[in-house]
């Protein structure tokens, strides 16, 4: 029993300590400032928790998907534009997610990452939206109907 506790105890610092060096080599852009994250409205879904932050000098976007209780459960992906201060599309790339279900939670949220070769200029924005088409089932992808990208008003 003192064994196993002592294994579990060791194991939680080697987890606590990867972790942590992980996240030295993280830097939120939100942060500091360098961009800002939009999320735009989706009918049924909702984006949470969008972080943006460089590791190892590339543009990381991660975040969760959420159905309102509503809306019925359907596939999709999530699309993400970078657009520069001036209004220009910097880059722009859609990912699929696999819907959570639980047990105690029919649809808790899924996560989503994305990972962009190239830091965006300081000021640009970050868009992001839940696209209900059904897409690819693997990695990123380029939708040719991309919601997050802006719209001439």
């Amino acid at each position: 029993m003192r064994i196993t506790i002592k294994i579990l105890i060791m194991f939680s610092t080697v987890i606590g300590m990867a972790s942590a060096t992980s996240a030295v080599n993280r830097i939120d852009l939100v942060e500091n400032s360098s961009v800002k994250i939009e999320r735009l409205t989706s009918k049924g879904y909702r984006i949470m928790r969008v972080f943006a932050y460089n590791e190892s000098d590339t543009l990381v976007v991660s975040g969760r998907v959420k159905r309102w209780h509503s809306t019925p459960i359907a596939g999709g992906h999530v699309d993400v534009a970078v657009v520069s201060p001036s209004g220009n599309v910097v880059d722009r790339v859609s990912t699929y997610y696999i819907p959570q279900h639980t047990r105690r939670s029919p649809w808790k949220g899924s996560y989503f990452k994305v990972e962009f070769s190239d830091l965006p200029p300081e000021g640009s924005t970050i868009r992001v939206i839940h696209h209900r088409i059904v897409s690819p089932r693997a990695g990123k992808f380029q939708c040719e109907n991309n919601l997050a990208l802006p719209t001439d008003s």
